[in-house]
């Protein structure tokens, strides 16, 4: 899949002459000059032709001059016909998205008014106590915004601190200009929050200077993490791709793709069982190289480290699924590699090996429930892992109901400089009477350009005699806020709706949710029904998933999760510029020699340039949180394959 590149067009932000209804222009009492010398504006919001009321120019023009004096944006209105078709916006860091919140406020206010009332222009009647608070505001917004400037000569601060500039990103060339913007522009959130001000030497030295001994202190741990971030940006983990089975046969076979839901030139790697090796399976009779274990380990902690200064939504996920190599010519299909040559092109890069998130095998897939569903001896009913979590556990793992999730990806329509994708992502889950009840839609915005999330961890652990592996993965997104939403992609959330078929009967395999996408492109979409089990005597749970994808039958995937990751990475979500999340001790936190106890607020871990410096014999041995959850995993494979 990728993004149309296809744009709405801009409007003429410095056109002058007699203004007419009929034609795109900007407000009237704008400079022209410095915003239509700017290229593009910074955000773009389009009035979805269903949404737009008739009103008058003058009145829009006063609603933009509203917008731009509350956000501390630039907001330019743009017209045709007496309706308003998109407002572009200038400015930078939150208070862009105050004015995309202001302007859909406008537009869902406008769209339920008469063409008369929304026309004339009233004056509110007077409250006071609003006025103070937006008295008390502005003096607070100005305030604020004097440490955006130099500090004053005659009366310069009276506590300041200077804070030296990383050696490592000084021998990578990055400069604080580089890393913050040329006017260090990246810092004003902590100018404002700790009330400093903030300023380069020529010793690439950054002053931070302030009137509380406290407010200096606390911006200078905050730039701190702002520069233990940039650092983080250059630490990119090595993939680590291991055969489980290696032992078990002598040469790999590369085999079309059937039974996919998804087309790919990529072709199927399996191990060869050979007479003379181990017999098939025989590895999971056996431990799993502790060494092996420590690099995991080791890595996981590298890239929980290096995210832990960035904000994003976080999924720390083990998935189990079909293996695929690319790089290679569709004239390999059918070939043989030795076991070595294999694992060297891996290695090498000379192909690219992924584990899918389906088991792409449909006689496997056909009774993959009811085999978790008699694993008494590994298996137990937990809750719903959905948004009602606190739903009772079933008796029997028989009678575990699923939830049910929609994702899907839409291109933005309020991104007019860059592809930018949209993920809406709906849950249906239980009510107290066992009727499933729809939640509120959650928004997510991938990275520029993407149509994936972004994955930061990348090791596969393959049972190669199956065509099979486990994957390790943290994957990350942004959230966004309801309100800064395209109106017409709310719309289209709030239309979504779960077929009556469905909602009488779970067990269906029909595809169970129903939507259109009216004036906008779909860029992919994928249909859950989740089953969850827990792994007894931990808190692992294990997610079986049927999937729809487009045009395609509904294939299977397996999902594994502790139940205390999402509650550990979820302060990232909401993370402020120059914080950070500590996780106290990572090892115990994320990986507990129990499986159980998963928040370890006790201890740290080192730093993430001590941990990259750590090779071979340096790095601790593997626990016994990571041998556990292996073990539990080789265990859970075997139930999924019929062992």
């Amino acid at each position: 899949m990728s993004v149309p590149n296809g744009r709405h067009s801009q409007p003429h932000a410095n056109s002058t002459g007699p203004q007419t209804p009929g034609r795109d222009r900007p407000a009237k009492k704008v400079d022209a000059k410095p915003w239509g010398e700017r290229k593009k504006p910074q955000r773009e919001v389009v009035v979805p032709s269903e949404f737009r009321p008739a009103v008058r120019y003058d009145d829009l023009e006063r609603i933009a001059n509203t917008i731009s004096l509350e956000s501390g944006s630039h907001v330019v209105p743009s017209v045709s016909k007496g309706e308003p078709l998109r407002f572009l916006i200038y400015g930078q860091g939150t208070a862009l998205d105050d004015a995309i919140r202001c302007v859909n406020q406008f537009i869902d206010r406008a769209r339920t008014k008469t063409a008369a009332s929304t026309t004339w222009a009233k004056l509110k009647a007077f409250d006071a106590n609003e006025w103070c608070r937006n008295e008390l505001k502005v003096m607070e917004d100005q305030h604020k915004a004097q440490f955006k400037t130099a500090p004053s000569e005659e009366e310069p601060p009276p506590c300041k601190v200077i804070v030296g500039w990383s050696d490592d990103l000084q021998l990578r060339g990055v400069s604080p200009r580089d890393a913050f913007g040329g006017q260090l522009e990246a810092l004003d959130p902590i100018r404002t929050s700790d009330e400093v001000f903030i300023s380069l030497t020529r010793k690439m030295q950054l002053t931070i200077e302030g009137y509380h001994p406290s407010n200096v202190q606390d911006a200078e741990e905050h730039i701190q993490n702002l520069v233990r971030k940039v650092e983080g940006t250059f630490f990119k983990p090595e993939p680590i791709n291991f055969i489980l089975d290696h032992t078990e046969g002598i040469d790999v076979l590369l085999h079309g793709i059937k039974d996919w839901p998804i087309q790919s030139n990529e072709l199927i790697p399996q191990l060869k069982v050979s007479p003379m090796m181990d017999e098939h399976g025989y590895f999971r009779n056996r431990d799993i190289d502790p060494a092996l274990l420590a690099r995991v380990q080791h890595q996981l902690l590298c890239v929980l480290e290096s995210v832990r200064y960035e904000r994003g939504t976080y999924d720390l996920v083990i998935r189990y699924g079909c293996l695929a190599v690319g790089g290679l010519k569709k004239e390999e299909r059918g070939n043989k590699y030795s076991v070595e040559g294999f694992q060297m092109g891996i290695s090498r890069a000379k192909i690219t090996l992924r584990v899918t998130k389906w088991l792409g095998d449909r006689q496997l897939e056909n009774n993959l429930l009811d085999r978790l569903m008699a694993a008494e001896h590994l298996l137990e009913p937990v809750g719903s892992s959905g948004s009602s979590a606190s739903m009772f556990a079933p008796g029997k793992l028989q009678n575990v109901r699923p939830i049910f999730r929609g994702t899907w990806l839409l291109e933005d329509l309020n991104s007019p400089n860059v592809a930018q994708a949209i993920v809406i992502q709906i849950d249906w889950t239980e009510d107290e009477e066992g009727y499933y009840e729809k939640m509120a839609p959650q928004f997510f915005k991938l990275r520029q350009e993407k149509v994936l999330p972004e994955d930061h961890l990348d090791i596969n652990l393959m049972e190669l005699g199956d065509a099979r592996g486990w994957h390790f993965g943290l994957e990350s997104m942004q959230a966004i806020s309801k309100s800064t939403v395209s109106r017409a992609l709310v719309g289209f959330a709030d239309r979504v709706r779960m077929s009556p078929e469905c909602a009488k009967d779970f067990k269906s395999t029909k595809a169970f949710a129903i939507w259109d996408f009216p004036g906008f492109k779909s860029l992919g979409s994928r249909l859950d029904k989740v089953y969850t089990f827990g792994i007894k005597e931990t808190r692992y749970e294990v997610e079986a998933l049927t999937m729809w994808y487009p045009r395609a039958a509904p294939c299977w995937g397996i999902f594994v999760r502790h139940r205390d990751w999402k509650m550990l990475l979820n302060p990232l979500e909401k993370l402020p510029p120059g914080h950070s999340v500590s996780f106290g001790d990572t090892f115990q936190s994320f990986l507990p020699d129990d499986g159980l106890a998963s928040v370890s607020t006790q201890g740290t871990s080192k730093s993430l340039s001590e941990l990259v410096k750590m090779k071979g014999g340096e790095l601790p041995p593997a626990g016994k949180g990571i041998k556990l959850l292996a073990e539990k995993l080789i265990k859970l494979s075997g139930v999924i394959n019929g062992y």
